[in-house]
């Protein structure tokens, strides 16, 4: 009998080695999906993608040969050749395009409209396609007739050739070639009615010009002749044009003076206004005048007199004598009568002078009104004369270029005219009719399969990514990291039989997964439980992890197998262990560990009915003892965190190693989160693809609700399964072949020692 034990890539440190990493750092926990996550989740759903690729893949070739052998359709191909279009009008505007650049264009345009729903109906209406069996299948139905033309009936335009390549797809070869030829001979006939029908809209459009022109001719020579036969009018003539302009000459040269003498008298003007608010300046005119004045000529003469003989005597008495005195007053008297007669006649002849300039400046500015009314009356009879000259040319050069217009009308008539009879008025031709298809172009194998293996694996990978994005389970040791950010200490493989060939008359048998330490010791799920002891114990000293508890989420995540299994192991180390059940509403040690008599459990002690080394039994195993549950209490969670737990727990933990309380789940109800708090360390069991990843989150969020007094040691990942190709599977084939070799013998083991003798070492 051989066992099948597997687990999720990407862990192979655990199975070989005993340390992991405990801390899986916050940026871990946020990692987002890699290279290795992609690769590993193709390789899990490996089947389904084969399964779907394969369905696929054998539906495409199925309908292949359904449409091989109920609906083939045969192509029929055609070209026409797109040449180069007219000359353009001579009046048409716009940059002449290469020739490369036109024929695409045009061919361009061509399979546009050969594709439009007009051109398909037109082709509907002939005659020889209305005789084809297809159109009869159609006949009662327009619109279909319609659809099936336009899914059946391509043209498009060959690259960098002046080829349009026409097709038509039907199920009976013959009739496609009919359909294509009538399409060729539809499109070649619509574009010469096109051609010829925009020349002759050309034409008439030229002829009306051409009318217009002419009739703007006349009526411009009727101007020309009533102007030339109208009376002559004086300086019409270049003599009278003379006079005229020689007396506007004179005009405004007489105003122009005028302008300037004004200008003139205002500056002057300006300037004797300053000088009179300045106070000091005066004009020479009025200087001149003062100096004249008698009575200014006498006031100098008698200051002159007086200046004199103050010299005179001031050498001969002094400054200081009184006759010097005298003269000087004298002097200031004279001097102020000067200043005063100057001053009156400075204010005279300013004012005088002033209002003389005025009057220039009146008399002036009156004269050049009168100079320039005569001059506007000149220069008006100028522009008349020389605007009825410009207007008598201007009506001729307007005349000889509307004749020249209509000679490039006439020639542009006649050559549309030509145009009109010349076979290369239309753009294309026929290059080559349809042809008989002799091979099937719908459907291909060539097509078929490989589109139906694309769109296999497209929805087979699309299936197994929403799959695995649907289950939000914690399955693997990444998603710990990812969404617990908790520590892994350790992960157990899901236990399955895997049937082998045994010898005749052996009988398999039963394994109890919950005690498998005990009864299967060799086996790789005890291997994983040693390595979890192991791993445990690398968190803290083993000193500071005396009592430890086990919860998970819910029930069913197998708490209990790891509470059972993880204290075997400790045990079978050499430990003194004590496993307690905790759960009072589902115990379960007192079904995997049976007694005689039923004893009496933790809530006898904890409501104060018996002491704790009455309900202390043996499990049969060495250094393994048990505490039942007991009956369920009216207050589990009250008695918990009472003083008696306390008082147990710290009695207790010298007598043993270690305490394993195998707690209930802490979603459920509270007991293990107040049990987490009475603990040296609290271990939470998740169950792959059975604990989801927001119900695992709560738990840790609860537990840590706790603050300092609940130490979280990390997450045991239970029930892991393989993965196709992952190491597990390979760890598992390589472990049985290395412990495949029964043991030879059970070596003798030393007597068992008293409790008293162990209590002393």
């Amino acid at each position: 009998m051989t066992r099948q034990v597997s687990l999720p890539i990407g862990v192979q440190r655990l199975a070989g080695q005993a340390k992991i990493p405990f801390a899986a750092s916050a940026s871990q926990g946020q990692e987002g999906l890699k290279l290795k996550d992609v690769v590993g989740l193709l390789r899990r759903r490996m089947w389904l993608i084969i399964i779907i690729t394969t369905f696929f893949t054998i539906s495409s070739i199925v309908l292949f040969y359904l449409f091989k052998r109920y609906s083939p359709e045969y192509t029929s191909v055609g070209f026409m050749r797109c040449k180069m279009p007219t000359e353009a009008s001579i009046f048409g505007s716009g940059t002449v395009l290469p020739r490369k650049e036109i024929i695409a264009m045009a061919a361009a345009s061509n399979a546009a409209v050969m594709q439009s729903e007009a051109f398909l109906g037109e082709l509907l209406q002939r005659t020889e396609v209305m005789n084809t069996q297809w159109w009869q299948d159609r006949k009662f139905d327009e619109v279909k007739r319609l659809e099936d033309m336009r899914d059946g009936f391509s043209a498009s335009a060959l690259r960098d050739t002046e080829y349009l390549k026409i097709s038509m797809s039907m199920t009976n070869p013959q009739e496609a070639k009919v359909i294509i030829d009538a399409a060729l001979r539809q499109h070649v006939s619509n574009q010469k009615d096109l051609a010829t029908a925009s020349l002759y809209e050309g034409l008439n459009s030229l002829t009306s010009q051409r009318n217009e022109v002419e009739t703007q001719i006349k009526r411009l020579e009727g101007q020309l002749l009533e102007m030339s036969t109208e009376s002559q009018v004086a300086g019409w003539q270049e003599d009278g044009q003379t006079i005229v302009g020689r007396e506007a000459e004179l005009l405004r040269e007489e105003q122009l003076a005028l302008e300037a003498s004004i200008r003139s008298l205002q500056i002057y003007r300006m300037q004797l206004v300053g000088q009179q608010q300045s106070a000091q300046g005066i004009s020479i005119n009025v200087q001149a005048a003062i100096q004249q004045d008698r009575m200014v000529m006498g006031y100098k003469d008698q200051l002159a007199r007086s200046i004199q003989t103050r010299g005179m005597f001031m050498k001969r008495l002094g400054p200081d004598h009184r006759q010097i005195k005298d003269i000087e007053s004298v002097i200031q008297i004279i001097e102020t009568q000067l200043n005063e007669r100057e001053m009156q006649l400075r204010e005279q002849y300013s004012s005088q002078e002033m209002k003389s300039i005025e009057t220039q400046v009146i008399s002036q500015m009156e004269e050049l009104k009168s100079i320039g009314g005569q001059y506007d009356e000149v220069n008006a009879k100028l522009l008349d004369l020389s605007q009825k000259k410009i207007t008598y040319r201007r009506t001729e050069e307007e005349i000889k270029l509307l004749k020249a217009r209509m000679e490039e009308f006439e020639r542009t008539i006649s050559g549309d005219k030509v145009k009109l009879k010349d076979p290369g008025l239309v753009t294309v031709e026929i290059a080559m009719v349809g042809d008989v298809p002799l091979r099937i172009s719908f459907p291909k194998l060539a097509v078929f399969l490989p589109s139906g293996i694309v769109l296999g694996l497209l929805v087979s990978v699309g299936l197994a990514f929403l799959l695995e994005f649907m289950d939000d389970s914690v399955k693997q040791p990444s998603d710990v990291m990812r969404y617990l950010n908790v520590p892994l200490l350790g992960m157990i493989p899901v236990y399955e039989e895997e049937e082998e060939e045994e010898e005749e008359g052996e009988e398999e048998e039963e394994v109890c997964v919950e005690k498998i330490t005990m009864s299967h010791p060799h086996a790789l799920m005890s291997e994983f439980y040693r390595q979890v002891r192991t791993n445990l114990f690398f968190c803290a000293p083993v000193s500071e992890l005396k009592t430890l508890l086990i919860t998970s989420s819910s029930a069913g995540c197998g708490k209990t197998t790891t509470a059972v299994n993880l204290s075997i192991t400790l045990a079978a180390e050499g430990k003194r262990v004590l496993l307690v059940d905790a759960n009072f509403r589902r115990p379960a040690l007192k079904r995997l560990f049976p007694a005689e008599t039923p004893a009496k459990g933790l809530s006898n002690v904890l409501v104060g009915q018996v002491a704790i080394k009455d309900i202390i039994r043996p499990s049969g195993l060495e250094g393994l003892d048990l505490i039942d549950s007991g009956p369920l209490p009216p207050n589990p969670a009250d008695l918990l965190g009472g003083q008696r737990m306390r008082d147990f727990l710290e009695s207790y933990a010298d007598s043993y190693d270690h305490i394993i309380i195998d707690g209930p789940p802490s979603l459920v109800v509270i007991d293990s989160r107040i049990l987490a708090g009475l603990v040296d360390g609290t271990i939470a069991v998740v169950h792959a693809k059975q604990s989801s990843r927001g119900m695992s989150q709560r738990m840790i969020m609860e537990l840590k609700r706790g603050g300092e007094r609940v130490r979280l040691l990390g997450v045991i990942l239970n029930a892991v399964h393989a993965r196709k190709g992952g190491y597990f599977e390979k760890a598992y084939r390589s472990y049985y072949d290395y412990v495949g070799v029964e043991p030879v013998a059970v070596l003798s083991q030393p007597e068992k020692m008293n409790k008293d003798e162990k209590s002393e070492s």
